[in-house]
Formats: structure tokens, sequence, C-alpha cells
């Protein structure tokens, strides 16, 4: 009876993800192949805001352009940077692609549909790119000699860029790395960025706050903004998350769960609820007004043969996910995972 009554609410919170978000989602009920292997094994895979495409960074430093539904390749950005880049975003209506360079200092927009390179900038190495909600600005994580911060610039209807503003953390971010995961809020207002500690920026005043300075955290992997609730999320490495209070940088609660090196983060739309993947190979749901984890494991079927997954991406309107494994790359409805079956302690 106990194991009927475990089983029975998993999969209510499945039919619940489903309804959430299964009318929105493309395919077809089946994993999709991406229809060559990526070079990289799959290192960094960045959606499109509404998950129709994927760029998938190749070892070159090119990018290949994936159609989710399909899984076919449409396209190609040859980038010019020296080695892999280190910063890809898509830009909101999904026409551009920005992407930054850590070897060759340089700073790039693409545009999507015909793959031609908009404007390129020399800067110091950058470490991060995101888009405004917008579209009108791009923030770029920066270190080099004369600036270690971040740059906002100015986007034209051409895809051109103009700096608008520097922000010099000084002795903040003394290691690269601190100018990672950059994020704007849905409001633009905020930009959270962090390695090991939670910086904030207020666009409007230029004034970086950092929460929790005084406390030793484990490495973040991803930021998630509820601005409707106040809220900032800060996943980490450890499997923890951490909500803080935007306004004044206080910790409002934490969540711990028995997932590890959570990767990628996102909200199901007019939710409390949101999804993360992680490196164990796992796609969890996580009540955050509840306070819970809704449903420990919504797993990807893949080949047994592939017992090791090098990455799990998921989009921003949490209905796609990407899995990296063995340099192939599989997309997945989110509504098409499936619970585990519950563990019964009576079985040998």
């Amino acid at each position: 009876m106990m194991l009927l009554r475990v089983r029975f609410k998993m999969w209510r919170m499945f039919a619940l993800l489903g309804l959430l978000v299964g009318r929105h989602a493309f395919g077809e009920g089946k994993p999709r192949l991406v229809d060559r292997p990526a070079e990289y094994g799959g290192g960094l895979v960045v959606f499109s805001p509404d998950h129709r495409l994927l760029a998938i960074r190749e070892e070159d430093g090119s990018l290949r352009l994936v159609n989710f539904k399909s899984g076919a390749t449409t396209g190609f950005l040859t980038t010019g940077h020296q080695g892999m880049g280190s910063g890809v975003a898509f830009s909101p209506d999904g026409r551009w692609i920005a992407t930054g360079g850590w070897m060759d200092k340089t700073l790039r927009i693409w545009d999507v549909q015909t793959s031609r390179q908009l404007s390129q900038l020399e800067v110091s190495r950058c470490t991060d790119v995101a888009f405004s909600p917008d579209g009108r600005t791009l923030v770029t994580g920066q270190f080099g000699e004369k600036l270690i911060g971040l740059m906002f610039w100015e986007v034209s209807r051409a895809g051109t860029l103009k700096l608008s503003k520097e922000i010099d953390l000084g002795t903040l971010s003394k290691y690269p790395q601190t100018i990672h995961n950059l994020r704007y809020s849905p409001d633009g207002r905020w930009v959270a960025f962090g390695s090991e500690n939670v910086h904030v920026v207020d666009t409007r005043s230029g004034v970086v706050r950092i929460f929790g300075r005084n406390v030793k955290r484990t490495t973040i992997t991803a930021f998630l903004f509820f601005t409707d609730r106040g809220w900032l999320v800060s996943a980490h490495r450890s499997g923890k998350l951490i909500i803080w209070n935007i306004i004044d940088g206080s910790e409002a609660f934490q969540l711990e769960n028995s997932l590890t090196r959570i990767t990628s983060t996102a909200r199901i739309p007019g939710t409390n609820t949101i999804l993360i993947s992680t490196e164990s190979n796992t796609v969890a749901a996580i009540d955050l007004k509840a306070r819970r984890v809704a449903t420990e494991n919504l797993n990807p079927k893949l080949p047994a043969r592939l017992n090791h997954f090098n990455n799990l991406i998921l989009s921003d309107d949490a209905l796609g996910l990407a899995v990296c494994a063995d340099k192939w790359v599989y997309l997945f409805d989110v509504h098409d995972l499936t619970p585990p079956d519950p563990v019964d302690d009576n079985k040998p």
C-alpha cells in the first residue's frame, strides 16, 4: 500500500508538470539525437529564448546551430575566436548571438539567420556575456590590466555596439572566474554574477553588492530571479539552493537535497516550481513556496551504454532539455521525462 501511495504521488507531480508545459513543448514524445557528434563533447550548449534553436560550441571555437525539434544542424558560425571562447548568449528575440573571447580579447555579434558577423570590438579578456530582457543592452565580464569588472554596451537595431557604462569591481573580483554566470533579472533592474560569492548589480545606480560575503559558499553554477517574489536563487555545485532577498541582500532560506553538481535552473512559467539539472544525470522539480523537493528525479532515458553524462542544460522556459553524453547531444521535451520507479525495500 505504501509503495502504491508513493507511486501515485510521484505520478501526480509528473502529471502537473505535463499540464504546465505540455501544451507548449515541441516533439513527439521521443528524444532526438543531434545529427552529428559535438567535437567538444557538448561542453557548452546554449538555448535560444524560445528553445527552438541551440548553439553548440565546437572545439575550434565555432558554434553549430541546431533545430531543437528535429536535431538537424541548420548553420555554423565560424566565430574566429582563439580557443573555445568564453561566453555565448542569444538576444531575447533570437535574432542575434553574442560571443566573447578570452584568448583573442574580442566581442562579436552575429546574425543567426545569415551567420554573418555584424560587429567586432577589441576588449580585454571576456569572461561571459548576457543580453538585457529588452535586447537593447549587452553586459560583458572583463578581466584585464585596465579593468576587472563589467562593461555595458548599447545594441543598435543593426547589431552594432557602443560602450555606455563601465563598472570597475576593483578588489571585489581578483580572479576572472568571479565574473561568470551573468544573468539579468526579467525586469532588467538587476544583474547577478559570481563564482563563489553572489554579486548583484543595480543597473540604475551601478552599485554592486555581495550577498553573504562572510559565509563560505561552494561554487555557484547558476542564478535564477523571482522578481515577483523579490528573490534571487543561487544554485551551488554542492546541490544547495540559496534564496536571497534581492532588495537587502539577506538570506531568505536554503534548500538542501541529495542532488549534487547543479548545472542549470529554470522556472516553470506561472508557478513557484523550478527545475534543476545535475551532473549526476538527474532532473528534479523544486517547489520553492513549499520549500521542498517535489520530484526527486525525472529520468532522461538514454541508451544503456551511455552511463555518464557530460552535462545537462535546461532552456530558460523550462520546456527543453539538452543532455550531452559521449560527444553526442540528446534533446528532450521536459514534459516527456519520466519519474523513476519507487524503490521497493522489500525486494532483495
